[in-house]
């Protein structure tokens, strides 16, 4: 079963319709990349169009750390829905409880509608902080 799902970064419609909104998978995962986004691992920043609020690549391509620890129960704890939540002290995942993982989000171009929602910005995923996967990496942010 293939899902449909919303690519929001990118506009109101899945990410594979249109035009090409982020560096994903396109085909057969795992035997078959069309290629559609003229990438078949990263991309380089940059590559397809900014977002309504002109910021780049936020899902797709590679999925990003973020400061927060990965805690399963976490967002059960934070009353009325904060604005802005700074996420737990410590990590915790039932499946791994000793390994220290942080958030990941946006997806890869790894992901794809057959198996991946992952390039939605609402996702969030874990990974421990010694991760060596090629689809991961971080982005540099600056307060004005």
């Amino acid at each position: 079963m293939v899902y449909k799902i919303k690519f929001i970064p990118g506009g109101d419609e899945p990410v594979d319709e249109g035009k090409v909104k982020a560096n994903t998978w396109q085909g057969h995962f795992p035997d078959h990349n069309t290629l559609r986004d003229k990438f078949y691992g990263l991309a380089p920043v940059a590559s397809f169009a900014p977002n309504a609020y002109g910021l780049y690549d936020m899902a797709g391509n590679a999925w990003e750390w973020c400061a927060d620890y990965y805690n399963n129960r976490y967002y059960k704890t934070v009353a009325g829905g904060a604005v802005n939540p700074q996420g737990p002290a410590k990590s915790f995942d039932p499946e791994e409880p000793y390994a220290k993982k942080r958030v990941i989000r946006g997806g890869s171009f790894l992901c794809n509608d057959s198996y991946c929602t992952g390039y939605r910005v609402a996702r969030r995923m874990k990974s421990t902080e010694d991760s060596g996967m090629e689809h991961l990496g971080f982005r540099c942010v600056q307060d004005n």
